[in-house]
């Protein structure tokens, strides 16, 4: 039997593990590059130049992870992106677009699936206020947090419909691309989800009461990109703190259609507190009340 043939275009990083990653699972890999002559001093491989790469010569194509997209690829000023590098985005956009254009299949991976979200539309929140849950210092190992896959899902079929995965970004999809779909099952509340009320233009919908002396609402989170279009919210009991907010109002206002299994129901705000050697534990430190002072809870 063949052994499909995957390209993974790159230039500045060493792609050995996808490589072995892919040949281990039955691929072929071939990793697609330019000639960065400043850039090959730093890292040795064996690659294809682009100038002879033909799409009808692959059957699928695979984008690493790596640094961040210039943002003027989707219509925005510097603001947080860094470890930008334009040569590295015309060669992962221009195979995208041959591989969209032959109907082949295309695996994103980290910024691979960055590059998938801003190829078809979308935008992106270029540095999260709460990038420290998900980023990583040099020499630090990667983030490990829970995710929720749809049931029914190729993801599913593979993990189950809830697992553990590392994490090392520090940005987010802000609008999704044409054709694209958000699975927000993951969302575990912190400020990232004022974030996106404010962009999927929800009004005012209530204040805080918070322990640490603080009331009101944070008026930086509604200095966003503005979505108008539908929305579906698909959630369940892993959602918490300001995610229960965030879906209390998206149903409040009548803004998205909420599929799933039912949330907790405490709409509180809470914290990620270490108990010694136990682990950890979330604390309550604030309530969520609606415009007449009635606690959302």
């Amino acid at each position: 039997m063949k052994r499909p043939r995957i390209a993974v275009p790159e230039i500045d990083q060493d792609m050995t593990n996808y490589t072995r990653a892919l040949f281990a699972a039955g691929m072929d890999p071939v990793v697609i590059s330019v000639q960065v002559e400043q850039l090959k001093l730093r890292v040795h491989q064996e690659y294809l130049d682009y100038s002879e790469f033909h799409v009808e010569n692959y059957d699928g194509l695979l984008i690493p992870g790596g640094g961040d997209i210039n943002p003027a690829r989707y219509g925005q000023k510097l603001n947080g992106s860094f470890m930008i590098l334009d040569a590295l985005d015309d060669l992962q956009f221009a195979m995208l677009d041959a591989f969209a254009g032959a109907k082949k299949p295309v695996l994103g991976i980290c910024r691979g699936h960055q590059v998938i979200n801003v190829y078809f539309g979308g935008t992106m929140i270029q540095h999260l206020p709460t990038a420290f849950r998900h980023s990583r210092k040099c020499n630090e190992a990667d983030k490990v947090h829970a995710c929720h896959a749809q049931k029914g899902s190729w993801l599913c079929s593979l993990f189950g419909n809830s697992f553990f995965h590392n994490s090392a970004h520090h940005q987010s999809i802000l609008r999704c691309g044409e054709g694209l779909v958000v699975d927000m099952r993951g969302n575990e509340g912190g400020s990232y989800a004022d974030l996106m009320a404010t962009s999927l233009m929800v009004p005012r919908h209530g204040w805080a009461d918070w322990s640490r002396g603080r009331r009101g609402y944070n008026i930086d989170h509604m200095k966003r990109v503005q979505f108008y279009g539908k929305i579906v919210l698909v959630i369940d009991e892993g959602v918490f703190s300001n995610g229960e907010m965030f879906v209390h109002m998206m149903k409040t206002f009548k803004r998205a259609t909420v599929v799933g299994r039912p949330t907790a129901g405490a709409v509180l705000s809470t914290t990620s507190e270490t108990l010694l050697d136990l682990g950890e534990y979330r604390l309550p430190h604030g309530i969520w009340f609606n415009e007449e002072s009635v606690p959302m809870e």
